[in-house]
């Protein structure tokens, strides 16, 4: 993911990192966690996203959009949302919940379509897809509630969340789903 992001975008180091490292550094000591790399990427559009299996090899990257969006305690906020996830291994869990979904797309591939391999395979890969999504969405109030635990400010997430929704600019005027 980090290659990849590389391609896209520019990381920028500069006062605006090492106060980032410092705000990431201090909400990793209040959630006893250790702290991961923090990576400030040149893009207009906000974003967060933590990256990593483990805790102590993860890193954050962090747009400077976001920086620029957010006021102190809402930065606070979707930060320590991110490191929520890192703390919790979120990423590895929701690997693990892949997996078996990724195995029986390879299996389906390889045996082309037989019945009894195609309905196996169809089973496990809905069952893994569905796993993963109630997991993740479970995971994302997790990282709510440790946010709010890291803050002590329950309010910073939902006025950032807020925030940034009034920051779009283009809003689909139909479901692009349609299409």
């Amino acid at each position: 993911v980090l290659d990849d992001l590389e391609a896209v975008a520019d990381a920028v180091d500069d006062e605006r990192r090492t106060a980032l490292d410092r705000r990431v550094a201090r909400l990793a000591a209040q959630a006893d966690a250790p702290a991961p790399d923090v990576r400030l990427v040149e893009s207009p559009t906000p974003t967060a996203a933590a990256v990593g299996y483990r805790p102590a090899q993860s890193t954050l990257v962090v747009s400077t959009g976001l920086v620029d969006a957010l006021d102190e305690a809402q930065l606070d906020a979707v930060l320590a949302h991110e490191l929520a996830h890192v703390a919790n291994y979120d990423a590895a869990v929701l690997t693990a919940l892949s997996f078996p979904r990724a195995r029986a797309h390879r299996v389906f591939r390889r045996y082309g379509f037989n019945p009894v391999v195609t309905l196996f395979a169809g089973f496990v890969a809905a069952t893994s897809r569905v796993c993963a999504a109630v997991v993740a969405r479970a995971r994302e109030y997790a990282a709510d509630d440790g946010a709010a635990a890291m803050t002590g400010d329950p309010g910073a997430l939902a006025t950032a969340l807020a925030a940034l929704d009034d920051r779009l600019r283009h809003r689909p005027d139909r479901d692009l789903r349609e299409s």
